[in-house]
Protein backbone atom coordinates (compact mmCIF):
# COMPACT_ATOMS: atom_id res chain seq x y z
CA UNK A 1 0.00 0.00 0.00
CA UNK A 2 1.57 3.12 -0.93
CA UNK A 3 2.16 5.74 1.65
CA UNK A 4 -0.10 8.48 0.77
CA UNK A 5 -3.07 5.83 0.29
CA UNK A 6 -5.70 5.89 3.11
CA UNK A 7 -5.96 2.39 4.47
CA UNK A 8 -8.87 0.54 3.43
CA UNK A 9 -10.84 -0.93 6.63
CA UNK A 10 -14.31 -3.12 6.68
CA UNK A 11 -16.07 -3.13 9.57
CA UNK A 12 -18.11 -5.79 10.73
CA UNK A 13 -19.78 -5.91 14.28
CA UNK A 14 -23.94 -6.39 15.27
CA UNK A 15 -24.04 -2.88 17.04
CA UNK A 16 -24.02 -0.11 14.98
CA UNK A 17 -23.18 2.54 17.32
CA UNK A 18 -19.84 1.11 17.91
CA UNK A 19 -18.93 0.69 14.42
CA UNK A 20 -20.02 4.47 14.24
CA UNK A 21 -17.62 5.29 16.79
CA UNK A 22 -15.21 3.59 15.07
CA UNK A 23 -15.91 5.48 12.19
CA UNK A 24 -16.10 8.90 13.86
CA UNK A 25 -12.24 7.74 15.27
CA UNK A 26 -10.77 7.05 11.27
CA UNK A 27 -12.24 10.06 10.33
CA UNK A 28 -9.32 11.40 11.93
CA UNK A 29 -6.85 9.47 10.63
CA UNK A 30 -5.68 8.29 7.23
CA UNK A 31 -8.21 5.43 7.60
CA UNK A 32 -11.63 4.97 5.08
CA UNK A 33 -13.87 2.54 5.87
CA UNK A 34 -14.70 0.66 2.76
CA UNK A 35 -17.52 -1.24 3.96
CA UNK A 36 -19.61 -2.55 7.42
CA UNK A 37 -21.76 -5.84 7.57
CA UNK A 38 -23.58 -6.85 11.07
CA UNK A 39 -23.86 -10.56 9.93
CA UNK A 40 -21.24 -12.78 8.36
CA UNK A 41 -23.37 -13.30 4.60
CA UNK A 42 -23.44 -9.16 4.34
CA UNK A 43 -19.41 -9.62 4.99
CA UNK A 44 -18.81 -12.43 3.12
CA UNK A 45 -20.64 -10.28 0.06
CA UNK A 46 -18.86 -6.93 0.72
CA UNK A 47 -15.57 -8.36 1.24
CA UNK A 48 -16.32 -9.40 -2.21
CA UNK A 49 -17.42 -5.94 -3.19
CA UNK A 50 -14.99 -3.17 -1.59
CA UNK A 51 -11.50 -3.11 -1.72
CA UNK A 52 -10.34 -4.23 1.82
CA UNK A 53 -6.72 -4.06 3.06
CA UNK A 54 -7.81 -4.82 6.65
CA UNK A 55 -11.26 -6.38 8.55
CA UNK A 56 -11.95 -5.43 12.20
CA UNK A 57 -14.52 -7.77 13.13
CA UNK A 58 -16.80 -8.68 16.10
CA UNK A 59 -16.52 -12.34 17.74
CA UNK A 60 -20.23 -12.80 16.68
CA UNK A 61 -21.86 -11.17 14.11
CA UNK A 62 -26.06 -11.18 14.13
CA UNK A 63 -26.03 -14.67 12.51
CA UNK A 64 -22.76 -16.22 12.78
CA UNK A 65 -19.80 -16.69 15.47
CA UNK A 66 -16.08 -16.02 14.43
CA UNK A 67 -16.23 -20.07 14.46
CA UNK A 68 -17.75 -19.69 10.99
CA UNK A 69 -16.89 -16.27 8.97
CA UNK A 70 -13.06 -16.33 9.97
CA UNK A 71 -11.79 -19.62 8.28
CA UNK A 72 -14.16 -18.29 5.15
CA UNK A 73 -12.62 -15.27 5.10
CA UNK A 74 -9.17 -16.32 5.38
CA UNK A 75 -9.40 -18.95 2.82
CA UNK A 76 -11.42 -16.11 0.04
CA UNK A 77 -9.28 -13.15 0.64
CA UNK A 78 -5.86 -14.34 2.22
CA UNK A 79 -4.41 -11.06 1.95
CA UNK A 80 -6.86 -9.59 3.99
CA UNK A 81 -5.18 -8.88 7.32
CA UNK A 82 -8.08 -9.49 10.42
CA UNK A 83 -8.19 -7.44 13.62
CA UNK A 84 -10.45 -9.30 16.20
CA UNK A 85 -12.16 -7.37 18.45
CA UNK A 86 -13.87 -9.06 21.65
CA UNK A 87 -15.15 -8.86 24.87
CA UNK A 88 -14.11 -11.93 25.67
CA UNK A 89 -10.51 -11.11 26.06
CA UNK A 90 -8.60 -14.30 26.76
CA UNK A 91 -5.46 -15.79 25.51
CA UNK A 92 -7.50 -18.89 24.97
CA UNK A 93 -10.03 -17.00 22.51
CA UNK A 94 -6.60 -15.67 20.83
CA UNK A 95 -5.08 -19.11 20.06
CA UNK A 96 -8.46 -20.31 19.33
CA UNK A 97 -8.51 -18.06 16.22
CA UNK A 98 -4.52 -17.55 15.54
CA UNK A 99 -4.45 -19.07 12.14
CA UNK A 100 -6.94 -16.53 10.97
CA UNK A 101 -5.76 -13.43 12.45
CA UNK A 102 -3.05 -10.24 12.42
CA UNK A 103 -4.47 -9.15 15.98
CA UNK A 104 -6.80 -9.28 18.50
CA UNK A 105 -8.17 -6.46 20.84
CA UNK A 106 -10.69 -5.78 23.63
CA UNK A 107 -13.68 -4.44 22.49
CA UNK A 108 -13.60 -2.32 25.69
CA UNK A 109 -9.87 -0.33 24.35
CA UNK A 110 -9.10 3.23 24.37
CA UNK A 111 -9.84 4.90 20.57
CA UNK A 112 -6.33 5.38 20.66
CA UNK A 113 -5.30 1.26 21.21
CA UNK A 114 -7.64 0.18 17.91
CA UNK A 115 -5.49 3.33 16.22
CA UNK A 116 -2.30 1.86 17.07
CA UNK A 117 -3.64 -1.76 16.43
CA UNK A 118 -4.45 -1.18 13.04
CA UNK A 119 -1.17 0.57 12.03
CA UNK A 120 0.74 -2.08 13.80
CA UNK A 121 -0.95 -4.84 11.61
CA UNK A 122 -1.44 -2.92 8.25
CA UNK A 123 2.04 -1.36 8.07
CA UNK A 124 4.31 -3.14 10.33
CA UNK A 125 3.50 -7.11 9.55
CA UNK A 126 2.97 -7.26 13.05
CA UNK A 127 1.03 -9.96 14.72
CA UNK A 128 -0.43 -8.14 17.57
CA UNK A 129 -2.29 -9.36 20.42
CA UNK A 130 -3.59 -7.23 23.86
CA UNK A 131 -5.83 -8.49 26.28
CA UNK A 132 -5.19 -5.69 28.76
CA UNK A 133 -8.02 -3.57 29.59
CA UNK A 134 -5.72 -0.61 31.14
CA UNK A 135 -2.98 1.48 29.91
CA UNK A 136 -1.25 0.95 33.24
CA UNK A 137 -0.92 -2.57 32.73
CA UNK A 138 0.09 -2.10 28.53
CA UNK A 139 3.38 -0.43 30.44
CA UNK A 140 4.47 -3.58 32.19
CA UNK A 141 7.64 -5.73 30.55
CA UNK A 142 4.99 -7.59 28.95
CA UNK A 143 3.84 -5.29 25.62
CA UNK A 144 1.80 -8.36 24.70
CA UNK A 145 2.67 -7.16 21.14
CA UNK A 146 4.36 -10.60 18.87
CA UNK A 147 6.60 -9.95 16.39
Amino acid sequence: MPQNQPLKIFLADRHPHFRENIRKTFRKKNIEISGEADTAEDLLDGLQIYQTDLLITAHRLHDESADYFLPLVKEKYPDIKILLLTLNCDEKVFLKYVNYLDGMLCKLANKEDIVEAVFEIAKKNKLYFRINKSAEEAKGPQQNKLS
